[in-house]
């Protein structure tokens, strides 16, 4: 069964937009919007959430781009050792070329390849995608948080905060390379029923702004300034955002949606990396 299976099946009312994909729900929300810090396009090796990535690929003699944000840092263990890469929305990988390729920031610059990604990287249940990338790119559990003109700050991911534990009415806040970072509230969670199997909050409705470029984001909960270090739990990658049409034919945004980090993560059989005082 695939993701977009199950789509087909649910029954929504209002367009909800992930780039390639279109899909109908309503409710009114108020989103807090925010400004898209310019050094989140920056080069940045170690490599961690909330920064801008590319993907590009050839189809038809046709080369493609298209742009998104990097979510999370995960990884798997294999026999060989263990194998790093990123955590992003699965739409962003071409369903028809061979493979595509991966840049953080852009495609201008060879050396900024960090990963090719295939179809078959995709979640099943999930629009998202665990991307292994080159073994000799660092890494590091942290997230983007903000920046001035001279310098940027961060912030470390500790733990998951797991679906059963999300509850309508939790803060949240979306880090992403369209609008920046955002933040609002859970309003609510969607339940599927594909082929007898019942998935429960497979998607999270949440009030935070998002648009275009937004794609893949990740969506943590509160933030800690406690020392060693500021801190947050995963809640999740941000898939799309829904909204309604106005009579001059512009688009009103309604509300922002994203995957559980638990179901992302057990969708693409990966961990995520985490500071070590939650490392596990």
């Amino acid at each position: 069964m695939s993701f977009n299976s199950i789509y087909k099946s649910a029954k929504f009312s209002l367009t909800i937009r992930a780039m390639a994909i279109t899909l109908v729900i309503m409710v009114i929300v108020l989103p807090i919007t925010g400004t898209i810090a310019k050094a989140q396009v920056y080069v940045y090796r170690p490599l961690i959430g909330g920064i801008k990535i590319t993907a590009r690929y050839i189809f038809d003699f046709t080369t493609t781009e298209r742009f998104g944000t990097l979510g999370f840092i995960a990884y798997r263990d294999t026999s060989s050792g263990r194998e790093y890469g990123i955590l992003t929305a699965g739409h962003l990988i071409s369903d028809t070329a061979l493979l595509t390729e991966i840049y953080q920031p852009t495609s201008d610059d060879p050396d900024n390849l960090i990963a090719y990604a295939f179809d078959s990287y995709k979640g099943d249940y999930t629009d998202s995608a665990f991307i292994p990338i080159f073994p000799d790119i660092e890494v590091e559990p942290k997230v983007f948080w903000s920046s001035s003109d001279s310098s940027a700050t961060f912030l470390y991911i500790v733990d998951i905060e797991s679906t059963y534990f999300q509850r309508v009415g939790d803060p949240v806040t979306k880090i992403g390379v369209g609008s920046g970072i955002t933040s609002g509230v859970i309003i609510g969670f969607e339940n599927v029923t594909d082929d007898g199997v019942y998935y429960e909050k497979l998607i999270v409705r949440y009030s935070a702004y998002s648009t275009g470029g937004d794609s893949g984001s990740p969506v943590i909960g509160d933030i800690y300034d406690e020392l060693p270090a500021p801190h947050a739990k995963a809640y999740g990658v941000n898939w799309g955002y829904a909204y309604t049409t106005a009579p001059d034919g512009s688009e009103v945004f309604q509300y922002s949606l994203y995957h559980p980090i638990d179901w992302v993560l057990a969708d693409n059989q990966a961990a995520l990396y985490l500071y070590p005082w939650g490392d596990r």
